[in-house]
């Protein structure tokens, strides 16, 4: 018999004693069984040890240079030295894996202490750093939002804010107003009035499995976990800046999303624009983008973008904003012309170094599989990004399970990212001038 056949013989048996020491309510037994389990571990060391010199040749090692800095672990070797400690505690262990995790400690390779909040282990600011700054780099949305800072030891998020937002009678700053005055004129009182927002720190966790064979190569699971933290949790980030439900009852919390229609709970601040009479349903029209321009208030206009639903990109393209009408009468059928002209208001990309997005009224088009589908409230909008807070607290939690999958030899992974989102404007802004009301967050209704 090979080597890889008794590898895989002893692999076998290492399965078959875990499945029956699970059931198992004989103390003799479990003894008996952890016994042989410490036997086929040290012999699968000594045969993939065996087999790694016969496929490479024994590597000589070099020295280290003095007063060199330890080397920072990646994070599959964290994830490595976690699972390690794991299967540990059922008599189990990864061949060719050193424990050095300090179980009572609850850190990984030893690099920084225990948070208390959700138990498990705290991966090492570096490899936490790259953990962000993927999500951070992959989200369209994170990069230009506003963040906020949250202090190392709090959960939450107090604001002080002025309530300026309806400006029809020259309020400012919460009640301060200013007078033009003559000499030696009394001051006319006025009140600042403050109030204050809140965000608490809400849980977004991502869950995942890693094989025995994965387990066993740190640059492989460091791969595999990186793309499976990084796609999970910039899809729900994004999704919720978008149309997170906020803080609702009996659900577990979550941000707030700009496009947050529902009455009560949702956005107080987004402006829907109704479609037009007799419009037909999932279209999109000329005075649907003129009235949802108008309602944007101009200080976001020049940050402002556009987001819609790759399906709707087809109407822009062929919408045009109608400048006259043509009319000739012919002698022949070929000759006689009628119809109107106009301009178009949307311009394609131009490449990628001078226009990655297309332009609708000077603005960008971005195309974003988190938009609503055709015809339902969301589907296509004009928002300013930089109108949104965002609070995150630095470090990421790793907590780990043999027991859920054990019998197919997969060990679970769970990633805990703590973070909060709001838009700024708590409410419409009505103008000093004028009634009509506008906001940094306008939507389409719904054209069903």
């Amino acid at each position: 018999m090979g080597i890889i056949e008794r590898i895989n013989t002893l692999r076998e048996e290492r399965r078959t004693l875990l499945t029956e020491a699970d059931a198992c309510e004989d103390m003799d037994r479990l003894h008996a069984i952890r016994d042989r389990l410490n036997t086929i571990n040290s012999q699968m060391d000594d045969m993939e040890a065996l087999r790694d010199q016969m496929a490479e040749g024994a590597r000589p090692m070099q020295a280290a240079p003095e007063n060199a800095a330890p080397a920072q672990p990646t994070l599959g070797e964290q994830l490595q030295q976690v699972a390690a400690v794991e299967l540990r505690r059922r008599g189990a262990r990864i061949p060719g894996v050193e424990v050095r995790v300090n179980p009572r400690a609850n850190t990984a390779s030893g690099q920084n202490e225990t948070d208390g909040d959700d138990g498990g282990y705290l991966l090492s600011p570096t490899v936490t750093t790259a953990l962000l700054q993927s999500v951070r780099e992959s989200s369209f949305f994170l990069p230009r939002v506003r963040h906020l800072s949250v202090g190392p030891d709090s959960n939450s998020l107090d604001m002080p804010y002025w309530p300026d937002k309806d400006r029809s009678n020259s309020n400012r700053y919460g009640g301060v107003k200013a007078y033009w005055m003559n000499e030696a004129d009394q001051y006319t009182a006025t009140q600042t009035k403050f109030a204050t927002r809140s965000m608490k720190l809400t849980k977004l966790g991502a869950l995942g499995y890693a094989t025995e064979e994965i387990l066993r190569d740190s640059r492989f699971l460091e791969s595999i976990m990186m793309d499976a933290f990084n796609n999970a949790m910039t899809w729900e980030v994004d999704e919720a800046i978008l149309f997170g439900a906020g803080t609702v009852s009996g659900n577990a919390a979550q941000p707030l999303g700009m496009l947050n229609g529902t009455a009560s709970t949702g956005n107080a601040a987004l402006i829907t624009v109704a479609k037009e009479t007799s419009q037909a349903a999932a279209t999109v029209n000329m005075q649907n983008i003129l009235k949802m321009w108008n309602r944007m208030d101009p200080a976001s206009r020049s940050r402002a973008i556009w987001l819609i639903n790759p399906d709707i990109e087809l109407q822009l393209i062929q919408m045009t904003m109608q400048t006259g009408t043509i009319s000739s009468a012919g002698e022949s059928a070929v000759e006689k012309v009628s119809g109107t002209f106009g301009v178009p208001v949307y311009m394609p990309p131009n490449g990628l170094a001078s226009a990655p997005y297309g332009t609708l009224l000077g603005r960008p088009v971005v195309p974003n599989e988190h938009m609503a589908a055709a015809g339902n409230l969301g589907d296509i909008a004009f928002v300013d990004p930089s109108e949104y807070f965002w609070i995150e607290r630095d470090g990421i939690r790793q907590t780990t399970s043999v027991h859920v999958r054990f019998e197919y030899d997969e060990m679970a992974f769970k990633f805990t990212y703590r973070c909060n989102g709001m838009p700024s404007w708590y409410s419409v802004g009505t103008p000093a001038k004028g009634t009509t009301t506008r906001s940094p967050y306008v939507a389409l209704a719904a054209r069903s």
